[in-house]
């Protein structure tokens, strides 16, 4: 078992100057006796005082260790109070001399808290331990209450909350940053139970906490705890069950992670915010992850709009190949950009071309970019309307050679012939010739002669193909120095694999050398400092027989040397089985891995003649062999005051260990004496492996610097916070914050010092990611071809990307931190805007979140433009933001107009015919348009006539030869028929003429049908017919009777009197 630092003191004590005694008593020669005894029993009396008042002078003057003083003295102050005030002032230990045995008169000394009683009259042997008792327990209170400052500082001073509940759950001990976390006092805090401070929806984490503590002695959970003013935070608690004051009690170790939670929070809203950019954006993304080191891309992510152009839908190809999904990608070189931008890292621009597969054609822009992540996003355009056909593919390749002129060792090749072909610029350094100096040239010119020998026939052994291992030889100098290096040395094959030369790779070994010779002296000094060593020294074997052994080592064991060395094992002198279990298992680790075990740890020893004494061991290891060296301290007198000590550790000990903080412990010479588990967790290292060593040693150069400048603050600034990026076993960055406080003792002088460590490592993950996903944003809203501008909750523009500059003419210099109504709304629409916005502010809705509007917008010139705006609402920090993403739609809107102006002359003149006008689809056999004439002329609405068919309106007998005349108008394309009958609405007949012609557009056949009413002319001419029909009669039948009444006249002799012409 280690011993801490902290107890050198009372080890050591068999090293310290006689102990001063001031003798203080009334009567002279009582006095001078009892001085004179206690010099006779080794100790230093000064001084004697015959009064308390002379008492308390005489301890301020000569700092005694202990004060021998008589109950009754003469004058005002009497010994009890004398020695009240000398404990209350000085700290010095009292032991009473008294003559009496009153009760009542014991009763009052108590209240100076003395050491001990004398009784006059006494023998010397009554005087020694009383004495020696009085000073070893003030000894070991001194050093309790020192150990009790040391780890109530440590308490106190660590950024973790510590409370102290008992069984049943209430608050009995808090360090100041429970005090400070929590709002209370220290003494109304302690007077609350754990549900006081728990909020109420996490009550059954603290029963849960106490169970579980009291049954497994473990436990750890986030809940959110309630600080005295009511406001909640969030934590993390981890729980133990440890002794406190003789009584099992729950420890729970809390810190407060609401900013953890916070970042947490943040990069959601981040990615929020970038989810929310990706989905709006009018320009297709894809996100790709590369497989098989970028000889195959996956999908990862794609928006709405890539769904949109490329006709798929998102869930149908996430994690898909893109060669599966788009075959054509090879051949139109989108698969060539997004592997060069992977390997390169910078971004390309692949314009427009024409892609083809069996599934979609189109023209596509693509611009390709990688991600700080290593994704590949294509940001693309279908510009399949604007058919910009520019072919433009175009590789560059780099090679890369390693050049071996970068390190530091030497590289040469030799022929078969053992000549150089190859020296490394370093050779110059090392050697002081130049290479073109050596090459054509035998190695043999540059090694010492005693090694050219044996260094030819291992070249020879290499180039017949022996496998040759690393071997020392020494070069000569060009200044005619000498030089050892290390080869190594392997054959260089050809096509058959016979080796055809020699490569060599020569390290410099000079200060393995010197290390080499300075071990040998080493060993020589070390025969001579174990032999001198006044404290029992031994070495033992590996199987733990006695190697060596000095004279105090045979002396503690009762046998001599030529007994125990070669002869007795140490295994012998452990009294107790489970030290010698122990001691077996830390002698074994020794042999095969010292750097993981103690060096120093108690047993009970037993001598040759059964005597039992505790021991205290410092042992190690020999390097190179497998011996150990032990010595031995005799600590027996020591260990009761040690266990008193032990057990004050003990207790802040489990804070230590408990802690989710690392804690690192230095002595004066910043070497590390202490850790607990949780650092060696963060590290990856066990205790054995950091014990000794510097945070030095863990640290990268540039964090060496930082290190060592507060390092040097150490003895002239109390307490220090910093960060500092630490190294892990395995290599890994962690990222911690080192709160460090200087120990002191009580003379001022520094002692060294001790940090808690906090693992921030997933904070600057958090703060990493955070980068990132704005790096993901902004690269992506740079590559867009519309505006995205992002605005907080105070209208003012936090987000103005390059589409933007462009379309509005404002920089992004000009735009952020400025208000958006002010900048690009037109006038007649700002209090519209400013009122909306109001609105959003506190609820995050409006009549243009999550819609595209078409507006008119601001361009810095003054101009306006049509633009359209696709608006959504994301919420960062507990406030709303806007996100617009608008396009200029200035070209869209001249097509549209001139479409609209065409559509509206064409409307005008279809509606304003007076003939009715039918479209019929000629697949279909249903009506497509109709007019307001032909509506009016049949009482049909066009909403009703377009859901209809020429079925529908030509009579039954009539529709046989009016299809037949449809099939003929699609053969013919123009057709004319007249006096076909059609039915009416409400069931009327009405005769129509109609002439035909076929049409087509948008690649459909259409018969127009222009048909004109005649019902009323059929009327007039059949009544004109009847007309005639009745008048040429009635003009026959004078005829007839004027033809009559001639002949009548004729009869009569008369002249005929009517004319009659020929009919």
């Amino acid at each position: 078992m280690c011993i801490s630092p902290k107890f050198g003191g009372l080890l050591d004590s068999d090293k310290m100057a006689k102990a001063k005694i001031l003798v203080v008593g009334d009567e002279a020669i009582t006095a001078m006796d009892i001085q004179n005894r206690l010099k006779e029993l080794d100790y230093d009396v000064p001084a004697i005082a015959a009064s308390g008042e002379g008492a308390i002078k005489r301890v301020e003057e000569i700092e005694p260790d202990l004060v021998l003083m008589d109950i009754v003295l003469k004058g005002d102050m009497n010994g009890i109070d004398a020695a009240e005030e000398i404990h209350d002032r000085f700290d010095v230990p009292v032991v009473y001399i008294t003559a009496y045995q009153d009760e009542e008169l014991l009763e009052k000394t108590k209240v100076s808290e003395p050491y001990g009683y004398i009784t006059k009259p006494f023998e010397d042997k009554e005087l020694r331990p009383v004495i020696e008792m009085a000073l070893q327990r003030h000894r070991l209170e001194k050093a309790l209450r020192e150990s009790e400052s040391q780890y109530r500082s440590i308490f106190d001073s660590a950024t973790d909350s510590f409370l102290i509940f008992d069984t049943d759950g209430n608050i009995v001990e808090a360090n100041i940053q429970a005090c400070k976390m929590y709002g209370y006092p220290y003494e109304e805090l302690i007077k609350l139970s754990g549900k006081d401070i728990v909020h109420r929806d996490y009550c059954h984490l603290f029963e849960q906490f106490k169970r579980d503590v009291q049954r497994t002695g473990e436990f750890h959970a986030e809940a959110v705890d309630v600080r005295k003013d009511g406001t909640t935070f969030d934590i993390e608690v981890r729980g133990t069950l440890f002794n406190y004051k003789y009584k099992p009690h729950l420890l729970a170790v809390i810190r407060d992670i609401t900013e953890r939670k916070k970042a947490d929070a943040t990069l959601s809203e981040s990615e929020i915010r970038f989810r929310e950019l990706f989905d709006n954006m009018s320009s297709g993304v894809a996100v790709y992850e590369a497989k098989e080191g970028g000889t195959d891309f996956v999908f990862k992510d794609f928006n709405h709009a890539a769904e949109k152009i490329d006709h798929i839908k998102k869930e149908d190809l996430i994690g898909k190949s893109v060669l599966e999904l788009f075959p054509g990608v090879m051949d139109f070189g989108l698969f060539a950009v997004f592997q060069r931008v992977w390997n390169t890292g910078k971004p390309e621009h692949l314009p427009i071309s024409f892609y083809k597969d069996e599934r979609i054609v189109g023209w596509r822009e693509n611009y390709v970019y990688k991600l700080p992540a290593g994704e590949i996003v294509a940001v693309y355009a279908d510009v399949t309307a604007r058919k910009k056909a520019e072919e433009a593919l175009r590789e560059s390749e780099e090679k890369y050679r390693t050049l071996v002129e970068s390190i530091n060792d030497i590289v040469f090749t030799l022929d078969r012939a053992g000549k150089f072909t190859y020296l490394s610029p370093g050779f110059e350094v090392d050697i002081g010739y130049l290479p073109e100096d050596l090459i054509g040239h035998s190695f043999t010119e540059v090694l010492a002669p005693e090694y050219i020998e044996s260094t030819v026939d291992i070249f020879r052994r290499g180039l017949s193909g022996e496998t040759i291992p690393l071997y020392d030889v020494e070069l000569l100098l060009r200044d005619g120095r000498r030089l050892p290096i290390e080869l190594n040395v392997s054959s260089i094959l050809d096509a058959e694999g016979q080796p055809i030369a020699r490569l060599g790779v020569a390290r410099d070994i000079s200060e393995r050398k010197k290390m080499e010779d300075e071990l040998q002296r080493s060993e020589a000094l070390y025969r001579t400092i174990f032999e001198a060593t006044s404290a029992p020294t031994v070495i033992l074997d590996e199987d733990g027989t006695f190697y060596r052994v000095n004279a105090e080592g045979a002396r503690i064991s009762g046998f001599t040397k030529e007994e125990l060395e070669g002869k007795k094992s140490w295994t012998e002198f452990i009294a107790k089985k489970e030290d010698l279990e122990m001691m077996k298992g830390i002698h074994r680790l020794r042999i095969t891995d010292s750097d993981k075990v103690s060096s120093n740890y108690e047993f009970l020893f037993k001598d040759r003649f059964g005597n039992c004494r505790n021991i205290y061991v410092t042992a190690a290891g020999i390097p190179g062999t497998k011996r150990s060296v032990v010595s031995f301290m005799d600590i027996t007198e020591r260990k009761r005051g040690v266990e008193a000590l032990r057990e004050s550790e003990e207790k802040y000990r489990t804070f230590i260990e408990r802690t989710s903080e690392g804690y690192w412990s230095l002595n004066l010479e910043h070497k590390t004496v202490e850790v607990n588990q949780a650092l060696c967790d963060m590290l990856g290292y066990t205790r054995a492996e950091i014990m000794g060593k510097s945070p030095h040693d863990f640290v990268d150069e540039e964090n060496l610097k930082i290190f060592k400048y507060h390092m040097g603050k150490i003895e002239s600034t109390l307490h220090r916070s910093y960060e500092i990026v630490l190294k892990t076993k395995s290599g890994e960055d962690v990222f911690t914050r080192f709160n460090a406080t200087t120990i002191i003792d009580d003379t001022g002088e520094f002692k060294g010092a001790y940090s808690l460590v906090t693992n921030i490592t997933e904070q600057k993950k958090a703060e990493e990611a955070l980068r990132e996903s704005n790096a993901k944003i902004r690269s992506i809203t740079a590559s867009a071809h519309d505006a995205v501008i992002m605005v907080d909750d105070e209208e003012t523009i936090s987000y103005w990307n390059e589409a933007a500059e462009r379309i509005f003419g404002y920089t992004e210099e000009d735009m952020i931190g400025t208000k958006l109504h002010g900048a690009i709304i037109p006038e007649r629409f700002r209090e519209a805007a400013v009122t909306g916005f109001k609105s959003f502010r506190e609820t995050g809705q409006g009549a243009a979140v999550g819609k595209t509007l078409e507006l008119a917008a601001n361009r810095k010139d003054g101009t306006e433009l049509p633009v359209e705006l696709s608006l959504s609402a994301v919420k960062l920090k507990d406030k709303w933001n806007a996100i617009g993403v608008i396009r200029d739609i200035s070209e869209r809107k001249k097509d549209e107009k001139a479409l609209k102006e065409s559509e509206e002359r064409f409307r005008t003149i279809f509606d304003s015919a007076v003939d009715g006008i039918l479209l019929v689809d000629l697949d279909t056999r249903r009506f497509y348009m109709a007019n307001n004439a032909i509506c009016q002329m049949l009482g049909y609405t066009v909403g009703e006539l377009t859901n209809m068919g020429p079925a529908d309106i030509i009579l039954k007998e009539d529709l046989p030869w009016v299809m037949k005349e449809l099939e003929r108008v699609v053969g013919e394309a123009i057709s004319e028929g007249s006096d076909i009958p059609m039915k009416r609405k409400d069931g009327s007949v009405i005769h129509t003429n109609i002439n035909g012609a076929r049409i087509e557009f948008a690649g459909t056949k259409y018969l127009l049908a222009i048909i004109r009413d005649v019902t009323e002319l059929k009327k007039k001419t059949e009544a004109l017919r009847r007309f005639n029909k009745l008048a040429v009669g009635r003009e026959l039948r004078m005829i007839e009777l004027k033809k009559e009444l001639n002949a009548l006249l004729e009869d009569l002799g008369k002249e005929p009197r009517y004319k009659i012409a020929g009919v």
